[in-house]
């Protein structure tokens, strides 16, 4: 399978990458379910170690009490399932959940859209430094870096990866659908085939 992204990328191979990405990686992040999709606990913010959130042991206590305190209210008030590609997208609830994440120290996009993920696996791609650079150039990453401005550039690219999502869902539906993946959703298939094309150390290259 290949996809042809509007945001200007190809991703040959998708399937076979895939494939591989989710045995190595799926026990340590994926896999691991979260307990309460509404309530973020220590648990959602340990395990994004796996993922490199480079949390220290004190960050991911302070981390988790903010976050959890600042983010559960607004959980609650957007539907388990809600999709990325839906037509009536609530994009200020979404607004709001990243930027009172971004308020929390040691938390910017990357580390909030780790723990984010898992509450809303359709919704919430990760996006780390390795996908703001291809959406939003380094200049965007650098900007994301004042916690002030954070969720506003995470919100330009989660929509830019909304338009690569929508190109590309189909595909990504019948790849799950055809392949024990787990709980996987598009949206984290699309994240991963997206970094694993770009990511400079190449660990899933296309065979």
């Amino acid at each position: 399978m290949e996809l042809n992204l509007p945001s200007g990328i190809t991703i040959g191979d998708c399937e076979n990458r895939f494939s591989r990405f989710v045995e190595e990686e799926y026990d340590y992040y994926d896999g691991i379910k979260s307990s309460d999709p509404n309530h973020i606990s220590p648990e959602d913010v340990i395990v994004t170690s796996a993922i490199n959130s480079n949390l220290t042991a004190k960050n991911i206590r302070s981390v988790h009490r903010e976050i959890s305190k600042r983010c559960d209210p607004i959980l609650v008030k957007i539907p388990v399932d809600a999709s990325l590609i839906s037509d009536d997208l609530d994009e200020q609830s979404i607004e709001n959940l990243l930027r009172e994440a971004c308020s929390v120290y040691g938390a910017l996009i990357p580390v909030a859209t780790k723990i984010l993920h898992r509450k809303r696996r359709n919704l919430i791609p990760i996006l780390d430094n390795v996908i703001m650079e291809h959406y939003v150039g380094k200049a965007g990453v650098n900007r994301a870096q004042d916690g002030s401005r954070a969720s506003g550039i995470g919100m330009d690219c989660l929509m830019l990866f909304r338009e690569d999502l929508n190109a590309s869902w189909a595909e990504l539906h019948g790849m799950l659908a055809e392949n024990d993946f787990g709980i996987i959703s598009e949206v984290r298939a699309l994240e991963a085939l997206i970094w694993m094309e770009i990511e400079p150390s190449a660990l899933y290259p296309a065979r």
